[in-house]
């Protein structure tokens, strides 16, 4: 009875003493960075250095590259919208400008200071109009003004895209600018529209193709 004793002891004692030390988890590391996700970074980088020193059609085919491999993302949208609208293609830079949401467009901080670089470039009507319609907010900031009433179009849809497309296929024409202020001021006056009318024309143009698509 004692030795049974004994042994239930030990085995008691032994059990307690038996704790087993806990195990470390090791972090698990970041990945590295591949080649692949190095060069896109590379091509951003080289897209927004390129624009900033002037190089606008050198900048966009970096973007071109950077977007065969990586889906559009608002920054690249929004340096896309900006050199369009430096180029004087309100119709292109519309797309680029309409594809970014409301919420992502607030969080853009420097939105105001890019567009107030641009401005000198830039028809006053073009600019007062894309700025009301995609970043209100910087208005005053860029154009010393308050924000003032969104252009409203009475024209139904179907007007919208046969004037859409008269005015697109005019434009296609001709790469020079000079040229293509010209074509935009007679299709105004032939169709009674006004610059920042055939701006919000433009825009709903393009966002009545996206819907169709």
């Amino acid at each position: 009875m004692i030795l049974k004793l004994i042994t239930i002891m030990l085995l008691a004692f032994g059990t307690g003493c038996d704790k087993s030390t806990p195990k470390t988890i090791s972090k698990i590391s970041e990945p590295e960075p591949t080649p692949a996700d190095n060069n896109k970074i590379s091509l951003l980088a080289a897209a927004q250095r390129l624009y900033a020193s002037g190089q606008e059609d050198e900048a966009l085919k970096s973007l071109d590259q950077y977007e065969k491999s990586e889906k559009a993302q608002p920054e690249t949208r929004f340096l896309r919208g900006l050199i369009e609208l430096s180029k004087n293609n309100p119709q292109a830079s519309a797309l680029e400008f309409s594809a970014i949401s409301d919420s992502e467009r607030q969080f853009m901080t420097e939105a105001c200071l890019e567009l107030a670089k641009i401005s000198q470039r830039v028809s006053p009507e073009v600019m007062r109009s894309t700025i009301n319609r995609y970043f209100p907010d910087c208005l005053e900031e860029v154009m010393g003004m308050p924000e003032i009433q969104e252009v409203r179009l009475t024209l139904s849809p179907e007007r919208i895209l046969e004037l859409g497309k008269i005015y697109e296929t005019r434009l296609k024409a001709t790469e020079d600018e000079s040229i293509r202020m010209r074509l935009e001021a007679d299709f105004c006056r032939e169709f009674g529209l006004t610059i920042p009318e055939l701006t919000e024309l433009s825009t709903r143009y393009l966002e009545l193709l996206a819907e169709r698509d």
